[in-house]
């Protein structure tokens, strides 16, 4: 099977490793459950919320998404319930991504707003501050984006500022402190090395690598707690 598109597959991945706090990869396996997904049109919104939701209460033994599954699975039927009944109800004919409701939209991005300010006010290092600061500047003009366009992803979107955030952070980190970062990361994940394909293990470490990178700057997740959408 093809992989499914890189922005897709990275935003399943990171919700996945974000939510249960542990150092784990998606495996083939799951990199094949994660293409199903993308090619049945699962809207990449419910996926996120339904595994961070799902995950956030997995035991340490869980090894991957299967065990999110059942809750993506009815988390997308109850989406695609609500679709039908808007339509039923009247509605215009709109593809069904474009059907979130614009408040809990809006409200989502002002939450994320007020999470990286609390950050803000945390951190005391001005160069990580700086991160801090762009990451609420990109939010603030992405959900402005999102209040125009309706027809934007705004967690897809939201996974592209991620990816430029992360790139300023690790630019941002002193070279003396990254090698100790990601030679603690490589300890830890020795024994995945070991056995991992190599793009596989590769992934894991970035995402370990960035983990760690976010810990000391204090940038809490960017995902978007959209309510009604896991009801």
């Amino acid at each position: 099977m093809h992989p499914p598109p890189a922005d897709f597959l990275r935003a399943v991945e990171q919700a996945f490793l974000q939510a249960h706090g542990r150092g784990l990869m998606l495996s083939a396996r799951d990199v094949d459950r994660v293409l199903r997904w993308h090619t049945a049109g699962y809207p990449l919104h419910i996926v996120v919320d339904a595994i961070t939701t799902c995950m956030a209460e997995a035991p340490p033994r869980v090894r991957g998404l299967a065990y999110a599954a059942a809750a993506v699975e009815d988390a997308v039927g109850a989406w695609r319930a609500r679709q039908v009944g808007a339509r039923e109800g009247g509605d215009d004919g709109a593809p069904p991504d474009t059907l979130l409701d614009p408040a809990a939209i809006r409200s989502a991005f002002e939450a994320l707003l007020a999470r990286l300010e609390r950050a803000g006010r945390q951190q005391t290092e001005g160069a990580y501050l700086g991160v801090l600061r762009e990451a609420w500047r990109q939010v603030r003009d992405l959900g402005a984006r999102c209040a125009v366009h309706p027809e934007l992803d705004p967690v897809e979107a939201l996974a592209e500022v991620e990816h430029r955030i992360e790139a300023l952070a690790l630019d941002t980190l002193p070279v003396d402190v990254r090698v100790v970062v990601e030679a603690k990361v490589d300890v830890a994940l020795a024994a995945e090395r070991r056995v991992a394909p190599p793009d596989d293990f590769a992934r894991t470490r970035q995402a370990q690598v960035w983990r760690a990178v976010r810990r000391r700057v204090g940038l809490p997740p960017l995902v978007l707690a959209l309510e009604g959408e896991d009801e």
